[in-house]
């Protein structure tokens, strides 16, 4: 018997963030992945269980990096 879906990925913190959708999308086909720079978009005015946004920042090398733990919502 399969178990609850995924709701949260901790282990994606730090990566890249094309890497992160990918996991995501595959872990949970159902939901639509978004990905926002922090502190340069605002956050959404409510959460939606059918969306993940992946926050990230960019580093040095121009590579979007997960900055907070994704999660459905």
């Amino acid at each position: 018997m399969a178990g609850a879906p995924k709701s949260s990925w901790p282990e994606l913190k730090g990566k890249h963030a094309d890497y992160a959708e990918k996991i995501i999308s595959q872990d949970r086909p159902d939901v639509h992945v978004i990905t926002k720079i922090e502190g340069h978009e605002p956050e959404p005015p409510f959460e939606e269980d059918d969306r993940v946004i992946i926050w990230c920042f960019v580093d040095v090398g121009f590579n979007f990096i997960v900055s907070r733990t994704p999660y459905v919502g």
